[in-house]
């Protein structure tokens, strides 16, 4: 919880701030595959390097191709959000795999093993599905922190648990920050980190 909370707190500063990105730099670190989905390049997935972000790597990001990215705010919200999870995402990883999903159809997602974001189906329609669905608005009015029930994912073949945390501004939902813990690395630990004359 506290590190989703600080995760807000840092995107709330950022998004209040007088940091903008212009259309370039949004296109620069994106692109439209032929199926009209938009995904992050493939070379933010690798280990890169950058002068401000300082060592890059094992980020994708999604937007299903239902959802234009003509809005310039939409924009600024994924490359704040790129910001954040490219900071804390390595940090966080013994929690669970940083992600930033959007009331809008996208994701931003670090998962060094996977490139979730690359490999999504163009049509995956994530903000219907029970994750993102649980964050809006017309689902969650009193705007808490929700705990997924466990749910495949198919585009990760994993059994997973969502930790998510709605973050709105003046009324307006803009990003939901959370982490995804596998049922594999439940079961480890239950397995490998039990008290002294315990036994699983």
């Amino acid at each position: 919880y506290a590190h989703l909370e600080f995760f807000r707190d840092e995107f709330l500063k950022l998004y209040l701030s007088d940091i903008e990105f212009s259309d370039d730099e949004f296109w620069n670190m994106y692109e439209v595959d032929k199926d009209g989905a938009t995904r992050m390049k493939k070379e933010f997935f690798d280990v890169g390097y950058d002068a401000r972000l300082g060592r890059t790597w094992g980020i994708t990001s999604f937007i299903g191709n239902n959802q234009s990215v003509e809005s310039r705010e939409f924009k600024r919200r994924l490359l704040l959000s790129y910001i954040l999870v490219n900071r804390y995402g390595p940090a966080w990883l013994p929690t669970g795999f940083l992600h930033v999903t959007y009331p809008e159809n996208a994701l931003v997602i670090f998962s060094p093993d996977d490139p979730w974001g690359l490999r999504a189906r163009p049509d995956l329609p994530m903000n219907e599905l029970g994750t993102i669905k649980a964050t809006l608005q017309s689902e969650n009015p009193l705007r808490k922190p929700v705990w997924t029930g466990l749910y495949y994912d198919e585009t990760g073949g994993k059994w997973t648990i969502t930790f998510e945390m709605p973050v709105d501004y003046q009324g307006r939902h803009l990003i939901n920050p959370s982490l995804d813990v596998s049922l594999e690395s439940i079961m480890n630990r239950l397995d490998s980190g039990h008290p002294e004359g315990a036994y699983n």
